[in-house]
């Protein structure tokens, strides 16, 4: 908690711990680790780094400076807009209000072993994220619901299945 000071004991009230970064995120950034600071408006929210990984695609995406008072949603409606596909989305499926998203956590007392929590997108993110261990730089994991790789990737993380 003295490391993170105002964010560790903002983050201890709802119940989580910060853990190391889950993947190599140099690539994005400029000689600083990324981390959760607090919001200038707001003592109770924070704005956080996020590594957005497109599992079926093998892509990502870095957001820099993500306010968790907001909703995946309105990132999303940016990013995938209904009238312009991403190069790398070939079929032009990666839609915002078609998308689904999950949250990597760590499970357990080591920094070893992650597990998923599916996130809404349309409730503010800060919703989401408590009482659990989450790496500095939040990971999500996006898919586009209901597809195979959707199926896939709940199988493959003992998740519901899609309905």
């Amino acid at each position: 908690r003295e490391r993170w000071g105002a964010v560790g004991a903002l983050l201890e009230a709802r119940g989580v711990e910060l853990g190391p970064i889950l993947f190599d995120v140099a690539m994005y950034f400029q000689g600083k680790e990324p981390s959760p600071v607090l919001a200038d408006d707001a003592a109770d929210a924070m704005l956080w780094p996020l590594l957005l990984l497109y599992d079926e695609t093998c892509q990502s995406d870095y957001v820099e400076v993500f306010d968790e008072r907001q909703a995946l949603d309105e990132q999303f409606q940016i990013m995938f807009p209904h009238d312009r596909q991403v190069d790398w989305d070939e079929e032009g499926k990666y839609v915002w209000d078609r998308l689904c998203a999950y949250v990597e956590h760590y499970h357990g007392d080591s920094n070893r072993s992650t597990r998923m929590a599916k996130v809404s997108t349309s409730a503010p993110l800060q919703d989401a994220l408590r009482d659990m261990r989450l790496p500095q730089c939040l990971t999500l994991h996006v898919l586009v619901g209901g597809s195979g790789a959707h199926e896939s990737f709940c199988r493959e993380h003992h998740l519901p299945l899609p309905s």
